[in-house]
């Protein structure tokens, strides 16, 4: 029978080894035991490369706990090999049913023609691209925007060898900014039939606003005027 494992040590200098121990039990044709014979190797290095991950994964979902952001890795040909724990509470989709699956089942883009641009700019020499894109996690799911960072990852002959990324809901954000623009849209337009120039100050007295159609109604541009004393559209 074999015997097989590792075990704490401290050195005579007082510092602390992990070591792995092999052996192998002899014993007599009667089957009682006459000793062992084995191997010990030094294995601190292994233990303390798994603390630092162990630390560094802790460190990662913390991370994306209080940022919101999903942490990722694909591999050359897109397939997700890994994902952040987060990802279930933004996705609403476990983090290990996300292995294996390409991303693009997930990005809410015709995959023809969105790869060919998004490949050529991974393996530029930027080697990195971020971009706000359309995601739907099922079938029945509403479209979702996300921003999304996502950089090459190449082995030491530059061969390409997957992509690490990081991405964050902005559904709201881009709600809120098609929400503003409608509503600067509709003032663009009172404006525009009113034959008034609209303005705000600031409390400087100087214009933080002016409405776009200055430069049609008293031949200023608006721009010209942000930061400008009041008084300055007095004729």
């Amino acid at each position: 029978s074999w015997v097989d494992r590792e075990h704490l040590t401290i050195t005579p200098d007082g510092k602390r080894r992990w070591l792995r121990s092999n052996a192998e039990i002899l014993r007599w044709p009667d089957g009682t035991v006459r000793g062992a014979r084995g191997s010990v190797r030094d294995v601190t290095a292994a233990h303390e490369a798994a603390a630092a991950i162990a630390d560094n994964e802790a460190r990662l979902r913390t991370l994306a706990a209080f940022t919101g952001w999903v942490w990722y890795d694909l591999s050359p040909d897109f397939k997700l090999t890994y994902i952040s724990e987060n990802a279930e509470a933004i996705t609403g989709i476990e983090p290990d049913a996300f292995i294996g699956r390409s991303m693009w089942e997930f990005i809410d883009l015709p995959r023809a023609e969105t790869e060919p641009g998004l490949v050529a700019a991974l393996h530029g020499p930027d080697g990195h691209v971020e971009a706000e894109a359309p995601y739907r996690f099922g079938p029945e799911a509403p479209q979702r925007w996300f921003r999304v960072h996502t950089r090459t990852l190449r082995d030491k002959d530059g061969a390409v060898i997957g992509y690490r990324g990081c991405s964050t809901d902005v559904t709201a954000l881009r709600e809120a900014r098609l929400a503003i623009e409608e509503s600067e849209g509709r003032l663009r337009d009172l404006a525009e039939f009113s034959g008034w120039v609209w303005f705000e100050l600031g409390p400087d007295w100087r214009y933080r606003y002016v409405s776009p159609n200055a430069r049609t109604v008293i031949g200023v541009e608006a721009e010209e005027l942000i930061g400008q004393p009041a008084g300055m559209l007095q004729t």
